[in-house]
């Protein structure tokens, strides 16, 4: 079983572009898969990592249709015990992106859980925009932020009382 982190965000550039900043900003090495131009891949810290436009169609809390580009962290079965930092490395990824090439999008947990949805704002702390999370109702900021969205995010997969 594999399990994926999603970003969905928009940009001006086209996906070529996009890909060449992104790796320049997050230190990856994203290629076309394949030869397809249409969808870049590589590994980021041992997780596969894919950027490509996408067609999902919204679906309930999650509004993809609004997102043009689709950012994939995913962990199959074999690196399984990587899981432990797919979902914080998916938020520094979006703070850097938000930060270098001022991008905002919407963190989904393996297709169906809206984790964050985000946006800039103005914040007092620091005198300056940063980049604020509508679902939780704070600025991403280490570690409590990370801290906060993984409890959360445990909290739907506590099993039920009987």
């Amino acid at each position: 079983m594999s399990i994926t982190v999603d970003y969905f965000f928009n940009s001006d550039k086209n996906l070529t572009e996009l890909a060449l900043e992104f790796n320049l900003w997050v230190g990856s090495s994203l290629v076309p898969y394949q030869g397809d131009e249409g969808d870049y891949f590589g590994r980021f810290l041992g997780m596969e990592l894919d950027l490509s436009t996408h067609d999902f169609e919204n679906d309930g809390e999650c509004n993809y249709e609004d997102f043009k580009y689709h950012l994939c962290l995913r962990t199959s079965f074999g690196i399984a015990d990587l899981r432990i930092m797919q979902i914080p490395v998916m938020i520094f990824i979006a703070y850097c992106i938000y930060r270098r090439m001022e991008l905002i999008g919407l963190l989904v947990f393996d297709g169906q859980i809206v984790l964050a949805r985000y946006e800039e704002r103005f914040n007092k702390q620091i005198d300056a925009p940063d980049l604020y999370d509508l679902e939780a109702g704070e600025f991403v900021d280490a570690p409590h932020y990370v801290d906060a969205l993984l409890s959360r995010i445990s909290k739907v997969f506590e099993p039920r009382g009987e």
